[in-house]
């Protein structure tokens, strides 16, 4: 990851997906560990496809944090599906500031 001080710093990360609830749903856990090992994230994603509304419903809770976070919201363009990837975007809550009053994402 490129710091403030414009260099890059190596980070460690571990992902482990699984499905839950019989099937209907996706679970992934994510930890990301800095260069002397400090933990600074730990979070877990959950996807579940909806019928009705033919899309994603993806939700993220940052465990250090005690929060939960929309991944792929509309008003950032929601989830977008092709025969070879799903991408999203989300509001970057790494950064310190990204869930400010002040941030202009935040309704």
């Amino acid at each position: 990851m490129k710091g403030e001080d414009g260099k890059w710093h190596p980070y460690r990360a571990t992902w482990v997906g699984r499905y839950i609830l019989d099937g209907y749903l996706i679970a992934d856990e994510y930890r990301m560990t800095d260069q002397t090992g400090d933990l600074v994230v730990h979070s877990m994603n959950f996807r579940s496809y909806s019928v009705e509304r033919k899309a994603w419903v993806m939700r993220r809770f940052n465990a250090m944090g005690s929060f939960w976070l929309e991944l792929g919201p509309e008003k950032l363009g929601g989830v977008r599906v092709t025969h070879k990837t799903i991408t999203f975007n989300f509001v970057d809550t790494f950064a310190r500031d990204a869930l400010s009053p002040e941030s202009p994402l935040q309704t």
